[in-house]
């Protein structure tokens, strides 16, 4: 019999309180995804609409199937139907899958995994949030209750304003090397216009991370030469990244103007 596991990964700071309700609310849905391997119960959790939560439930029983299959303990041990198998309906066709992994959840009851997402919320929390939420027992009215009671709008628009900026990335086949920083840029001016204190080594450490995409993003903070300790050394760190990727796509802009 598999254990049901209701735990959020350790990486993850728990809700304390309103002092932390935005690092909480920046990193939980993640946490949540990774150490179930489904999104199922955060879409429960955000009352998205029932044939989303579906599609992930079921989504997640195939995945769990392939990862078994490919295991050779998965061949024996007891292995039965009975035991391993799931039915999901609701579906013009019928099929049989595993359920979702180490959930023991073999059909879909969203009943069941209502109570589950509840508990994994509350996994999330400290004892203050954890008893605030004590009487409420759908998980989607129990984060409003949270929501209200740390969150305030001003917090709800730093969190918007910087999962925009977390969005922004370079892909040397997407946006011209100019107009992605003038994105990262103007997604950074949002942040601070809400008050938000960014120092230039975090912007430096937010830069990074929008490039780390590109193969050839860690060669480029390498060779950087610039001092953190400069006065604007942010704009030298734009200006040398939009010189090392003028001539790194030289060569591909010569063959296109070649080819027209």
């Amino acid at each position: 019999m598999s254990t049901e596991n209701f735990s959020v990964p350790n990486w993850l700071t728990k809700l304390v309180g309103k002092s932390n309700w935005l690092l909480w609310r920046l990193n939980v849905e993640e946490a949540i995804n990774e150490v179930h391997n489904t999104s199922v119960y955060w879409e429960i959790i955000m009352d998205k609409p029932e044939h989303t939560i579906r599609e992930s439930f079921e989504a997640s029983c195939v995945a769990s199937i392939t990862s078994k299959s490919e295991s050779s303990s998965y061949e024996f041990s007891g292995y039965s139907d009975e035991d391993s198998d799931v039915v999901i309906t609701g579906s013009s066709n019928t099929s049989k899958h595993t359920g979702l992994q180490g959930s023991g959840l073999r059909v879909y009851n969203r009943s069941r995994l209502n109570i589950r997402a509840r508990q994994i919320l509350a996994s999330s929390l400290e004892l203050a949030p954890k008893m605030l939420i004590d009487r409420i027992s759908d998980p989607h009215e129990a984060y409003l209750k949270l929501e209200s009671f740390y969150g305030d709008i001003s917090a709800q628009s730093i969190f918007v304003a910087w999962e925009k900026l977390l969005k922004v990335k370079y892909y040397p086949r997407g946006l011209p090397p100019d107009r992605f920083i003038e994105r990262f840029q103007f997604a950074l001016h949002d942040v601070r216009d809400l008050g938000v204190s960014l120092s230039p080594t975090v912007e430096l450490a937010m830069f990074q991370q929008a490039i780390k995409s590109h193969c050839n993003s860690t060669k480029f903070m390498a060779n950087m030469k610039v001092s953190i300790y400069a006065p604007d050394f942010m704009d030298s760190v734009y200006d040398q990244f939009l010189k090392d990727q003028r001539t790194e796509l030289a060569p591909s802009m010569t063959i296109l103007d070649a080819l027209r």
